[in-house]
């Protein structure tokens, strides 16, 4: 009896012996961290997480977590420590581990797990929305015992908060320099560091949008902005109508014409003012010949926007296609009429007046030369029309004076009313004297 107590007690100790032996590591890897020795801390908490009788400790894979953090945010970690700017260069450190943000995130979610006692580890994967939700859960019911419950508000409350603000700032950075694709990645590793405290991080959700749009990442751009959608994000129509816009063209991008349709739709309900979706869902009328649609909508558009010069704008190039042209003069004048300025509508009205006294000008070409008079009543039929043209081409001339169109059609109106001083002003202008 004494000697199987004796074996026991010596097993006991022994295995007090290997356990101690995890925890000074992990306790070295503290101080090794605070001194800046980050190749030694690195080295033995690698030792430390493979270990049977600390490996699903929290606090393991939280020190873990802080030493790849470090290896990330290397430059900002050896400014803040003088020590570890004498230990090395940040290009020996930086060759610890090349993608070190992954294994930091990792180690936090396997740290956060680690603190909860008595549940399935595996049946929770941090990264998937309903798994972190049941494990907020899990946080706010009182009856949750604990492994480390202090490690877990640290990591809560200082440290993933920490981490995201440094990543997402990073993203910024690389969106900035055009490298679309790892501003993507960093975007999305800052939503999930928030995620991961419960928090639905709207700002990187939208960074993480443009980001995908920008690196034409067709899938990742639906899945941002169908995210985007989800939460009703945008503090105006103008802000929620691009939110849909840009989500159905990732469908159409697809060629999948239903989901883009209905998106627009949805879209025009959420953000009946929005003018990109209204302009997006005629364009497609328009371009697949479905002109009535197209006509249907934008009149009873108007009458919920009467103030809208977009809606009569695009009134008028439907009317003027099918040749009602006294209907689309009517149109591009209303619009005009909200904005003097509108140089779109001026430039529309313009060249109508001009096209029409152009075709009155081959009318009158193809008369007989016997008949004179009748030849001339038609010239002054188009110059009628060419007088009507003049104002409005010379304001979007005024607007826009480097505009080439404006300047031929001016050209030939000045040409035409014997207007020579403005002619040869206007020729000069198109040579760039």
């Amino acid at each position: 009896m004494k000697k199987t107590q004796f074996l026991i007690t010596a097993g006991l100790i022994v295995l007090s012996s290997i356990v101690n032996a995890q925890t000074n590591k992990r306790a070295s890897v503290k101080n090794y961290l605070q001194y800046g020795d980050i190749d030694k801390a690195k080295e033995k908490i690698e030792q430390v997480v493979v270990h049977e009788k600390t490996k699903q400790d929290p606090l393991s894979w939280f020190y873990r977590a802080r030493v790849y953090h470090a290896i990330y945010n290397i430059d900002s970690y050896k400014k803040a420590d003088r020590r570890c700017e004498a230990e090395g260069t940040v290009a020996e450190y930086r060759k610890l581990d090349p993608n070190p943000l992954p294994k930091s995130i990792e180690s936090y979610k396997k740290a956060l797990l680690y603190s909860v006692k008595g549940i399935n580890y595996d049946e929770y994967n941090l990264d998937k929305n309903i798994d972190r939700l049941k494990f907020m859960k899990l946080l706010q019911d009182p009856s949750t015992r604990y492994n480390d419950q202090q490690t877990l508000g640290f990591i809560l409350a200082q440290y993933l908060p920490i981490l995201h603000n440094t990543v997402y700032n990073d993203g910024i950075t690389a969106f900035e320099k055009k490298d679309y694709k790892k501003a993507l990645e960093l975007f999305k590793d800052a939503e999930l560091l928030l995620a991961l405290r419960g928090e639905t991080d709207t700002v990187a959700i939208n960074s993480a949008a443009y980001a995908a749009l920008n690196a034409k990442d067709t899938e990742e751009t639906i899945k941002y902005f169908k995210k985007l959608k989800d939460l009703n994000y945008g503090k105006n129509d103008d802000e929620k109508g691009k939110v849909y816009y840009f989500l159905a063209k990732a469908y159409l991008e697809k060629q999948d014409t239903n989901k883009y349709l209905k998106t627009l739709k949805k879209g025009r309900k959420v953000a009946p003012s929005s003018s990109v979706l209204l302009t997006e869902t005629i364009n497609y009328y328009i371009t697949t010949n479905k002109t009535k649609e197209a006509k249907d909508m934008l009149l009873l558009a108007t009458k919920k926007d009467p103030n809208n010069k977009l809606l009569y704008f695009n009134l008028g190039t439907i009317y003027e296609k099918e040749d009602s042209l006294n209907k689309a003069i009517d149109m591009y004048k209303k619009s005009i009429e909200i904005d003097p300025n509108y140089t779109s509508g001026l430039y529309n009205l313009g060249a109508l007046y001009n096209n029409n006294g152009a075709k009155l000008v081959k009318e009158a070409d193809d008369i007989p030369p016997t008949e004179q008079k009748k030849y001339e009543a038609k010239l002054k039929e188009a110059n009628e029309e060419f007088k009507k043209a003049l104002p409005y081409l010379e304001k979007v001339h005024q607007l826009e004076p480097k505009d080439m169109a404006t300047m031929a059609a001016l050209k030939g109106i000045y040409y035409s009313l014997k207007m020579m001083d403005k002619y040869e002003a206007i020729t000069k202008e198109i040579k760039g004297e």
